[in-house]
């Protein structure tokens, strides 16, 4: 079953980044009106495609700094302050007016509760925290859809933990722990300074699902994404300035 739903996540993520753009571009829209396009760079949790510019700030939950207009890197305070301190680096790889896409990397470090054998306990089992590292390679792509006020946004991020975590041995289940997971969003612009984000995220080695909305106003967004078979760690909080690229 586990494998069935991550195979039908694959297929939605393939079967969304077809080219509908020039389908649209041919039969559905007529070439003498204007037509505002909402960014590619406007993503719910995924990462933008596009870094931040050199030497300015990202503030809100997540901070961010562009360097030098190669690269950004952030860290995300609200993990930082629930103990999971965190920080990751991210590069753009391609930008044009109908695609985009990134490649990004976080480093975590914190200290987890596991359960494992104790015969001197009754039950056989007990907890003990362990230190725990993680390296996260990722990538994602962004692209236009049908509308051009529609964009789709594909991620995925595999999980390299230090020592290895198997889901049997995290309990309580927790939001807070990240494994290999994949990611679909879309983002519909409403207003050419209002735009509404929704995405889907699927933890492949802790079998978690998550899902959430926000809301980008100006330079702003406002939103929370709720892991739904948790028990804690459920709600990740969205929320400060971001960016976006016109091009």
């Amino acid at each position: 079953m586990r494998n069935l739903r991550a195979t039908l996540i694959v297929l939605l993520m393939i079967i969304s980044i077809l080219p509908y753009e020039c389908l649209a571009e041919r039969y559905f829209y007529r070439r003498d009106v204007p037509r505002q396009r909402v960014s590619l760079g406007l993503t719910h949790l995924l990462p933008s495609a596009f870094i931040i510019p050199g030497g300015q700030f990202v503030l809100g939950t997540t901070m961010g700094l562009g360097l030098g207009n190669v690269m950004d890197v952030s860290t995300n305070l609200y993990l930082d302050f629930s103990q999971v301190f965190n920080f990751s680096a991210k590069a753009s790889v391609f930008q044009s007016d109908l695609i985009a896409a990134a490649i990004f990397g976080s480093y975590a470090s914190q200290s987890i509760k596991v359960q494992v054998a104790d015969p001197t306990l009754a039950s056989g089992i007990g907890n003990r925290e362990v230190s725990s590292t993680a390296f996260g390679p990722g990538a994602m792509v962004s692209y236009r859809m049908m509308s051009p006020l529609l964009t789709g946004h594909s991620g995925i991020q595999f999980m390299l933990r230090s020592p290895d975590l198997p889901k049997s041995q995290v309990k309580p289940r927790t939001g807070l722990i990240q494994g290999h997971s994949l990611h679909q969003e879309f983002t519909y612009g409403v207003t050419p300074t209002v735009a509404i984000s929704a995405g889907g995220s699927y933890d492949l080695t802790y079998d978690i699902w998550g899902v959430g909305p926000s809301v980008h106003i100006g330079g702003f967004q406002l939103g929370a994404h709720f892991f739904l078979n948790v028990s804690e760690g459920s709600v990740l909080p969205i929320l400060g300035g971001s960016y976006t690229s016109q091009f």
